[in-house]
């Protein structure tokens, strides 16, 4: 069930900080400020849910959400390369979520 701050359907593992998937993401609107032009979708998404962890709010990640939607035509790659703030230091984003860590549900 959602919380007030952000659920997503997917969870990207990854050392040092995880997030939930963007591509399917609810947030609460008023919650909502855009996404950063100043980075790549990837690293805004990021941004977004470490700021929402950083004020308090939930971010919860389902794990299995394969009988809710089917994400076709594709899946996440690695970034791009030379797209803006990919080269932002692993540090600054550990920093960004401040030791909070997104909620992983195995699923709904």
């Amino acid at each position: 069930m959602h919380k007030r701050g952000a659920t997503g359907l997917g969870f990207v593992e990854g050392a040092p900080w995880s997030r939930a998937d963007g591509y399917c993401l609810l947030v609460d609107r008023d919650l909502f400020p855009g996404l950063s032009d100043d980075n790549h979708w990837f690293w805004a998404v990021t941004r977004l849910q470490a700021d929402l962890l950083q004020a308090g709010h939930t971010v919860q990640a389902v794990r299995s959400h394969d009988d809710l939607i089917v994400h076709s035509g594709g899946a996440s790659g690695p970034p791009p390369r030379g797209a803006r703030g990919m080269d932002t230091d692993p540090a600054e984003v550990v920093g960004w979520f401040g030791g909070r860590n997104v909620d992983v549900l195995e699923q709904l």
